[in-house]
């Protein structure tokens, strides 16, 4: 777990814009989980029979969240910051990959009310 906390804690940071956690290894959990950054916290975002769930973390806890969620069930995790794309994925095997890409514009986080 701590190599895997280690490459997680390498992609995300404070200033991270957005995660996605997606592709479950069974079909019983939720198909994605979305994290935005909202003024220093993090809100979970969890679409389940046509309603969105949302629960606010700190950056320690989104980041204990990920990784519980990638060492028991998920297989990816897209993170976004101002300047890249981070794509941390786990094989079946359980071998980790994680790949960055530059971008030209970074996601925008969804305004709240």
């Amino acid at each position: 777990m701590d190599a895997l906390k280690e490459q997680i804690g390498s992609c995300l940071s404070p200033g991270t814009v957005k995660c996605v956690l997606c592709h479950p290894a069974s079909a019983a959990r939720e198909p994605r989980i979305t994290f935005r950054n909202i003024g220093g916290l993090f809100q979970r975002e969890v679409i389940a029979d046509n309603q969105a769930f949302h629960k606010n973390f700190d950056f320690q806890q989104c980041l204990e969240f990920i990784c519980a969620a990638l060492e028991e069930d998920y297989r990816q995790l897209n993170i976004w910051d101002a300047k890249r794309e981070h794509c941390l994925r786990i094989s079946k095997k359980g071998k980790v990959s994680v790949t960055r890409k530059q971008i030209q514009q970074a996601p925008r986080a969804k305004a709240t009310a």
